[in-house]
């Protein structure tokens, strides 16, 4: 959980119970559009007065509570969309005056506020002493995909299902092949949470001295040892140009599927695809994940015509 700190520091005052207490809003180059709308929201109820940054000044930090990412109805239908919240970081530590500032879905905005109830900060403080503060808060809804688009491995010409929203990028280097589909921008070479990678290796016998079954076998036997839990493995399972095996696991938070496969007679390839996403979001893209798994890796009839 990673609360936007937008208006970043309050100072109780000594007032009369007419009066309304102060929020400073700090302002900084990180400030944006949201600053107006919070401030909209909060002055009813708080006096609000922007100021620069204070150097005896420490923000909130997360303590406890989770950002959910998975919303349903009453009856189990799945929900999915933006909802941003403002709301105060008391001077104990707790999330209060939660105020919706932006929804995609109304029945979304209790599942967002109700989370909050839970969070826990360590306040902020000036000069060493804990204060209230503001803070804003996005959340993201997700639901699975159901629009794809096919995408072309380049340059093998190959094809696979991509989410419609979804981004893609290339990594080739010297014998290696890497194409990454996310639902993350990995642009600059940010990290993603949710995808497909798929990473082809060709000449394996001469880069690593092992045939390309044995490479696979060894991935897999390094990934069982590495693994928090195993869920399940699959037996060779002969396809053709390539034999597959899968290796299905939970590490850490995440839940991750490979895809593993070695060229059959002299093809010397080894392939590994890695579908994953956390645990929590598992059982939401799991089916996507299921029709990326049909890819095609070389498109056979471009190579003929070459």
């Amino acid at each position: 959980m990673k609360p936007i700190l937008l208006a970043l520091f309050a100072g109780a005052c000594i007032c009369s119970a007419a009066e309304k207490p102060t929020v400073y809003n700090h302002v900084n180059d990180e400030s944006s559009a949201i600053d107006p709308l919070m401030k909209a929201a909060l002055a009813p109820k708080f006096t609000i007065v922007d100021i620069r940054d204070p150097v005896d000044y420490v923000q909130p930090k997360p303590t406890a509570g989770r950002l959910p990412r998975i919303a349903r109805t009453p009856t189990g239908e799945p929900l999915g969309g933006y909802v941003l919240v403002a709301f105060v970081v008391t001077a104990e530590g707790r999330a209060t005056e939660a105020l919706v500032l932006k929804s995609a879905d109304e029945r979304l905005n209790g599942i967002a506020t109700k989370a909050m109830e839970g969070w826990r900060f360590a306040p902020a403080t000036l000069k060493g002493v804990a204060i209230p503060t503001t803070a804003a808060q996005e959340f993201t809804f997700e639901t699975t995909p159901t629009q794809f688009v096919q995408q072309v491995l380049e340059p093998t010409g190959g094809k696979i299902q991509r989410p419609k929203d979804w981004f893609y990028a290339e990594g080739h280097r010297g014998p290696v092949y890497m194409w990454t589909l996310s639902r993350e921008d990995t642009t600059g070479n940010k990290p993603y949470t949710t995808g497909v990678r798929i990473q082809t290796f060709t000449g394996v016998k001469n880069g690593t001295g092992k045939t390309a079954r044995q490479f696979v076998l060894d991935f897999v036997a390094a990934k069982k040892k590495e693994a928090t839990k195993v869920i399940k493995t699959c037996e060779e399972n002969d396809q053709g140009l390539f034999t597959r095996v899968c290796l299905e696991t939970e590490e850490g938070k995440d839940h991750i599927l490979y895809s593993l496969f070695w060229g059959t007679d002299d093809l010397d390839i080894a392939v590994i695809s890695i579908a994953g996403t956390t645990k929590e979001l598992w059982e939401t893209y799991s089916p996507a994940f299921d029709k990326m798994g049909a890819f095609e890796l070389i498109d056979m009839k471009r190579i003929e015509k070459k």
